[in-house]
């Protein structure tokens, strides 16, 4: 079955999470909203002793999504993201690189939209969890693993 997760309507039981706490910049549900947002940020964390910062969707215990396509948006800030992974896992904790993005200049104006294909064969393994990965500082001098983003949407084929 050919599908379009809209993350914000489709699932009752999609959890989403980020690297940092939920707080008034951190709000998980803002992901999934249509509403664009000035401010939204997963904050950095130290992971096997490297900073990263990410945002995580589990779109449910009975549910698979083999994903081709996937769509941010930039918040209102300034700092663009250039260095990251979309992945995707069965279990929430061994990950799968479904697409990695080293110097990434494609997002650069506040409130922007950008996708990008996933190609090769791992496009075609299903997966319940998926997530956005900072590897890498963004163009924000200030707070350089403050992952902005207030939009993220999955595409592909769902069981």
């Amino acid at each position: 079955m050919k599908a379009i997760i809209l993350l914000n309507c489709m699932f009752q039981r999609i959890t989403i999470t980020a690297s940092s706490p939920t707080s008034r910049y951190t709000d998980p549900k803002s992901l999934v909203s249509r509403t664009y947002l000035g401010t939204s940020f997963a904050g950095p964390r130290m992971e096997d002793g490297k900073n990263c910062a990410w945002w995580m969707v589990d779109i449910g215990q009975d549910h698979q999504l083999m994903c081709n396509y996937y769509t941010l948006r930039q918040d209102g800030s300034r700092a663009y993201i250039r260095c990251w992974n979309l992945q995707g896992s069965s279990d929430g904790k061994t990950w799968t690189n479904l697409r990695e993005h080293e110097n990434d200049q494609t997002m650069c104006k506040p409130g922007q939209f950008a996708s990008w294909p996933i190609i090769g064969p791992n496009a075609l393994l299903p997966f319940r969890f998926f997530r956005v990965f900072l590897t890498g500082p963004t163009t924000d001098a200030s707070n350089p693993w403050n992952f902005c983003i207030c939009f993220f949407e999955l595409y592909g084929y769902f069981r």
